[in-house]
């Protein structure tokens, strides 16, 4: 379960694990929109994950403000 920033770091993560996970659920995940350019179509095609479940709101103005200028942040720091 990632809220936030935390979506994003699951994605990173995703990427590299090398066991299952049955569901990830993201909530007013701060990530890349587009499943090809966030690797949650790669982690589903290569069956890393069963089920992805997005919990969000079409009216988040916070989250669409600041969403990509904190990730860019954090991929900075690492």
């Amino acid at each position: 379960i990632g809220h936030s920033n935390g979506a994003d770091i699951i994605c990173q993560t995703l990427a590299t694990l090398r066991r299952r996970i049955d569901e990830v659920h993201l909530i007013a995940a701060a990530v890349e929109h587009d499943f090809d350019k966030n690797g949650l179509n790669r982690a589903l095609r290569l069956h890393t994950v069963g089920r992805v479940v997005i919990y969000a709101s079409r009216k988040d103005r916070v989250l669409s403000m600041l969403a990509r200028p904190t990730r860019i942040v954090f991929r900075r720091l690492g």
